[in-house]
């Protein structure tokens, strides 16, 4: 199994220094890949609800 780490980065719309980790900790390693890093004030409204109805699906075992 591997380890999941913290990994310091910046926010990629405003350049907010933050921290991410280096892989899902839902297993959406794709998702993450493609919302890459982004602080909390720059994600959408619409962005933010598709990355929480995802986690939502990881955990009740829809998704895979």
């Amino acid at each position: 199994m591997k380890r999941i780490s913290l990994i310091k980065t910046n926010c990629k719309k405003c350049g907010k220094e933050l921290y991410t980790t280096n892989r899902s900790l839902y297993g959406l390693d794709a998702l993450k890949a493609e919302a890459g890093s982004v602080c909390e004030a720059c994600t959408s409204a619409e962005e933010a609800a598709r990355i929480n109805a995802a986690i939502g699906e990881s955990l009740a075992g829809v998704r895979e």
